[in-house]
């Protein structure tokens, strides 16, 4: 999955289609995080809150995606998924920053 970089988290995630609602609508001020999809179909959003670009993408099992500090990400479960979540620093819970996006396909 990954090679060289120290990593301070680690966590396994899965993703239901049928969830009440979607993983994310954060964004963290210092945690760099590194998603890689085991299995499924996810469509991830983000915002970079510094310069304003958006971007929406399907991501698909073997997908590896870095999320820069200030930049907001929401997915959605296409189908059941699977994915690890590795991050730069250990989970702070006052580092996660609530923002809400929708959808944009």
């Amino acid at each position: 999955m990954v090679n060289g970089d120290s990593y301070q988290f680690l966590a396994y995630l899965e993703f239901q289609p049928d969830a009440t609602k979607p993983r994310g609508n954060h964004y963290h001020a210092h945690k760099t995080e590194t998603l890689y999809l085991i299995s499924g179909r996810v469509r991830a959003v983000y915002h970079d809150l510094d310069s304003g670009e958006r971007a929406t993408m399907t991501l698909e099992p073997g997908d590896l995606v870095t999320v820069q500090p200030r930049c907001a990400h929401v997915y959605y479960a296409l189908e059941h998924s699977q994915a690890v979540e590795l991050a730069n620093r250990p989970y702070d819970p006052a580092d996660t920053h609530p923002y809400e996006m929708a959808e944009t396909i």
